[in-house]
C-alpha cells in the first residue's frame, strides 16, 4: 500500500460523496444530507450576499455565510439566513445549526436566536470555535 498526498477534486469529492452515501444507506436505510444549496444576493451582476446550507439528518446546516464589506449592516445577512430558515422547515427539520470562530459572528447568530452549545479553544492566536444551535 502506498499513500500519496493529492488535492481534492472534484472526481475525488464525488469518490467520498459517494461512499459516505452508500455506508449511510446500507446501516441506516437512507441517506442523511443533500448537496448544499446557495441563496444568493445579486446586484446588478455581481453577488454580495451568499447563504450555502445543505440537509443534515433532520436538520439545517449553515454551511457559510458571507456578506460583501461594503454591504453590512443593512439586513442581508439576517435576510438570508430568514429565507434559509423558511426552507428548513418546508423541509421538516427541527433545528437550524453554525458553527463560526471567535473573531466571525457569534454575536451575529445569538442576536437571532441561535444557543451557544459547545466552544472548542486552542486555536492559533487565541481563537476559539463555537458551535450554536436555533430550534424550529
Amino acid at each position: 500500500m502506498k499513500i500519496v498526498r493529492e488535492s481534492v477534486t472534484p472526481e475525488l469529492q464525488g469518490v467520498i460523496r459517494s461512499g459516505f452515501s452508500e455506508h449511510a444507506i446500507e446501516e441506516m436505510g437512507q441517506d442523511g444530507f443533500s448537496e448544499p444549496i446557495a441563496f444568493v444576493v445579486r446586484q446588478e451582476r455581481s453577488c454580495i450576499g451568499v447563504l450555502v446550507v445543505r440537509s443534515f439528518w433532520g436538520s439545517l446546516h449553515i454551511k457559510n455565510l458571507w456578506v460583501h464589506r461594503d454591504h453590512r449592516k443593512q439586513g442581508i445577512g439576517r435576510a438570508l439566513l430568514s429565507k434559509a430558515f423558511v426552507y428548513g422547515m418546508k423541509e421538516g427539520h427541527a433545528f437550524a445549526f453554525v458553527e463560526t470562530l471567535s473573531f466571525q459572528a457569534l454575536e451575529f447568530y445569538q442576536k437571532l436566536g441561535f444557543v451557544l452549545e459547545y466552544t472548542r479553544n486552542g486555536y492559533a492566536q487565541g481563537i476559539s470555535f463555537h458551535y450554536l444551535r436555533r430550534d424550529f
